[in-house]
């Protein structure tokens, strides 16, 4: 069965890393770089959606955020976009139709899929 990934993404306080250190390009270089290495290993991922494009605040709260553009609604009556560092990270991404191959970026997906060949995500 296909498997199409949507709403992954990673939730910090005003697009700051998490308490780990990792960092929303760090998470989403490393989901994408397991997801190549999953399809090289003939596991049938068809997409992948990064969630969300600004932050979302559909919990009732205006924290935490995750989105590629936090705003500061509180504080921001012009609601400005402000890109996070994940932004340069998705567009590399989308460019090149995938991560580098080698090592992830960081551990944050490391025991969700497993070991295997790098791959590319775009399939032409």
């Amino acid at each position: 069965m296909p498997i199409y990934v949507v709403e992954n993404g990673i939730a910090t306080d005003d697009a700051k890393p998490r308490p780990d250190g990792v960092t929303r390009s760090q998470h989403l270089k490393d989901t994408v770089f397991w997801l190549q290495r999953a399809k090289a290993d003939a596991i049938p991922i068809i997409g992948y959606n990064y969630w969300t494009l600004v932050d979302d605040y559909e919990w009732g709260s205006y924290r935490p955020r995750l989105g590629l553009y936090t705003v500061n609604v509180l504080t921001d009556p012009a609601l400005k976009r402000i890109a996070t560092d994940a932004v340069p990270a998705y567009t590399q991404i989308t460019r090149d139709g995938g991560t580098e191959q080698g090592v992830p970026a960081c551990d944050s997906a490391r025991e969700v899929l497993p070991h295997g060949r790098a791959g590319q995500l775009r399939s032409d």
